[in-house]
């Protein structure tokens, strides 16, 4: 640990622009920490990423590849009769691989599919893609024209979609991680890549772990939130008690442990997350000695603190 750590802090400033070494960090963050979720059903790396690094971008870079990447992916692979159309790019997937989620669309231009049977043709925009141009493999959701929701997914190496298919996001958030859009023009692959699994289940696996995936981004905000703490106490400024934000944690912790039980064994996940609007109320104190402190900051605290407008953000 103490050596990624290292790792982390030396590269701060510049993962901010280097995806080679946002790579880099990540294949050792995923040797240390693998990401299998059954691993990790009651204490999350991601909590120890933010808490002890405050690096909250590659702790939700843990949480997507964890709870929501390789999941969905498990559940497709598991549920379809012949699997043998994606083995050639689901075989070299290892815990080093990055897998990219394209699923977020706006209404009016969703990526459709159209296919003979041996080709398809897909076309649209997904809006937001996590740590897209490092993927070894991405799942993008997709629909027939016309179609009301997702029926199917393609799956699709970084190196095989045109030039210029990604295009960079600037959030100001999560800057130590990759964020993209994608845009599909007429864009061929097998039709084989389009596995035929039931679409009420492909539907049902990506909402419930899009559910977990944000409780865990929650929980990982609030062990965020405890490293901020400390960086502004060191500064002289007092924002709130570790125990108010640890009892936050706490049952934020006890929520989504609960969450990926259901997950795991039923078909709904019901609990709800705990604490929300004490979070946001205690993050605008965060927020406002931000404001206040700015100037005064180094590069790399900035960095760092910048995440505390992580929900408006995404809101945004």
């Amino acid at each position: 640990m103490k050596e990624l750590i290292e790792l982390i802090d030396s590269s701060i400033e510049s993962r901010t622009t280097d995806l080679d070494m946002q790579k880099k960090v990540w294949e050792a963050a995923a040797e240390l920490f693998r990401p299998d979720i059954n691993l990790y059903r009651n204490t999350r790396p991601s909590v120890i990423l933010s808490q002890e690094t405050g690096d909250l971008g590659l702790a939700l870079l843990w949480i997507v590849q964890a709870a929501l990447a390789r999941p969905v992916l498990n559940d497709i692979t598991f549920n379809i009769a012949d699997a043998s159309g994606i083995a050639p790019v689901i075989s070299g997937v290892s815990h080093k691989t990055i897998i990219s989620v394209a699923h977020s669309e706006s209404s009016a231009a969703p990526v459709t599919f159209a296919t003979d049977g041996k080709t398809a043709v897909l076309n649209g925009t997904k809006k937001f893609i996590t740590a897209g141009r490092n993927s070894g493999l991405i799942i993008i959701t997709c629909r027939e024209a016309g179609a009301p929701k997702i029926e199917r997914v393609a799956l699709v190496t970084n190196d095989e979609l045109p030039a210029g298919a990604m295009s960079p996001l600037n959030l100001q958030i999560s800057r130590t991680v990759d964020h993209t859009s994608l845009t599909l023009d007429q864009f061929h692959l097998s039709a084989e890549r389009l596995p035929q699994a039931d679409p009420g289940l492909l539907r049902r696996s990506v909402k419930k772990w899009g559910i977990i995936e944000r409780a865990l981004i929650l929980e990982s905000y609030i062990s965020f939130l405890l490293y901020c703490n400390c960086l502004f106490s060191e500064h002289g400024i007092t924002i709130a008690s570790g125990d108010e934000i640890i009892s936050l944690l706490e049952n934020q912790t006890r929520s989504a442990s609960k969450q990926l039980e259901e997950a795991v064994y039923e078909k709904l996940v019901t609990t709800a997350n705990a604490g929300i609007e004490d979070v946001i109320r205690l993050t605008s104190r965060f927020q406002q000695a931000y404001n206040e402190k700015e100037h005064q900051l180094p590069a790399d605290q900035k960095i760092r603190l910048a995440d505390l407008f992580l929900f408006n953000r995404l809101k945004g």
